[in-house]
């Protein structure tokens, strides 16, 4: 088998609409793959990035640093798959809701204070997800 690495990226555009920019199939997912195909993103015209949403990739975070002044966050859905990776089958479903309801809330001071609410309460009973929650 040979495992290589598919780097995708969308847009949003004016209208709200997503596009997809670039596709590329690379043999690694380095801090300098991710920098080679940020350049390319620009030689073919884009010129200013808001918001990077992505995974919490070390070398994909050090690119964007590097390469654009757009802020980055990380994606939710990968976040939460971190999360419960490190929970046992039968806490899934329960932590997964707490997750959600972070995610719903209107407005941020209320999804921070419900996250510590989780943390505090969650972090004793799974303290394998520490790392993930503090890398956030």
């Amino acid at each position: 088998m040979i495992a290589i690495a598919i780097m995708i990226a969308y847009g949003v555009n004016v209208e709200g609409q997503r596009e997809v920019l670039a596709v590329e199939s690379r043999w690694d997912k380095t801090k300098h793959s991710w920098r080679d195909f940020m350049r390319k993103l620009r030689r073919r015209g884009a010129m200013r990035v808001k918001l990077f949403i992505s995974d919490g990739h070390q070398g994909l975070q050090q690119a964007i640093k590097k390469e654009w002044l757009g802020g980055w966050q990380r994606c939710k859905v990968h976040f939460m798959r971190n999360i419960l990776a490190k929970v046992a089958s039968r806490n899934k479903a329960r932590l997964a809701e707490k997750l959600m309801k972070i995610w719903l809330q209107v407005d941020r001071t209320r999804a921070e204070k419900l996250f510590s609410l989780v943390i505090e309460e969650d972090e004793k009973k799974y303290p394998e997800t520490s790392e993930v929650w503090r890398r956030g």
